[in-house]
């Protein structure tokens, strides 16, 4: 097996596909249909500074809430 240096690690999350996070409020929530598109809404998180928080409902619903968006947004 060869080691190989500087080779970039692809992003896991379309970034594209996730532009509607920017919409949200702190506060806000979306239902997700899958846990893979739950933690893609982590990833995307990450990625741009926000932090999401999620719970199954009682109705079973698996939903995410934006908790805090970044400092420099909205300014």
């Amino acid at each position: 097996m060869k080691i190989e240096k500087g080779v970039p690690i692809p992003i896991g999350v379309s970034p594209d596909k996730y532009t509607f996070l920017k919409n949200m409020e702190v506060g806000d929530s979306v239902v997700t249909m899958t846990p893979k598109e739950r933690n893609n809404i982590f990833s995307y998180g990450r990625l741009y500074g926000y932090k999401f928080i999620s719970r199954t409902t009682k109705d079973g619903k698996l939903r995410v809430w934006l908790r805090e968006k970044p400092e420099t947004e909205g300014k």
